[in-house]
């Protein structure tokens, strides 16, 4: 199961990939300031229209116990409420993209995987067959990261598609559920 906060959820809505989602995790939980975030008049209007008719695989779940302030000031509601959910409901997972927020999951034991781990896990799974493509869009629509990390998961995938020739020549597919070293962006 993962807890996801908003925006890597928004930019794959977005994209057209929200599916990965799920294939990877299966179990998708999202607290309501994530809803909220999601359906925000402000906010796309592609990700409201989903989300009015999401899929059965993403689920709300309401905080069992208030925020915890000494954790949470510095991070917006959205991305406090998916790490308080993740503690509450033990997820294997926190989906979250934003540097702060990752550092608070982690600083509590959580396991982070951003938008760029999920698209290197989809493309080991043969989920999907152009990460690069995506990313290419997320980034063309809002989507934010270095052009050092950007080169780093090009060089990630390029790797990956060179094992993948030569399992696919040897007859082995991998496939699996993300492992700790994939959880990192």
């Amino acid at each position: 199961m993962v807890v996801s906060n908003t925006s890597p959820l928004r930019y794959l809505i977005a994209v057209g990939q929200a599916d990965l989602v799920a294939q990877v995790f299966e179990e998708v939980l999202i607290p309501p300031a994530v809803l909220t975030e999601l359906t925000h008049p402000s906010g796309r209007g592609d990700v409201r229209c989903w989300m009015e008719q999401r899929p059965s695989w993403l689920q709300v779940r309401t905080l069992q116990a208030q925020l915890m302030p000494e954790f949470f000031n510095a991070l917006d509601r959205g991305e406090s409420e998916a790490i308080q959910l993740a503690l509450e409901t033990r997820a294997d997972f926190v989906f979250m993209d934003e540097r702060l927020g990752r550092a608070v999951a982690a600083s509590l034991g959580l396991t982070v995987i951003g938008a760029l781990g999920l698209l290197r896990e989809s493309y080991r799974q043969r989920f999907l067959m152009e990460p690069l493509a995506v990313v290419d869009e997320m980034k063309r629509i809002g989507f934010r990261l270095s052009q050092q990390l950007y080169r780093e998961f090009q060089q990630e995938i390029q790797s990956m598609r060179l094992e993948n020739l030569e399992a696919d020549n040897h007859g082995n597919v991998k496939t699996g559920s993300p492992s700790q070293s994939n959880a990192d962006n």
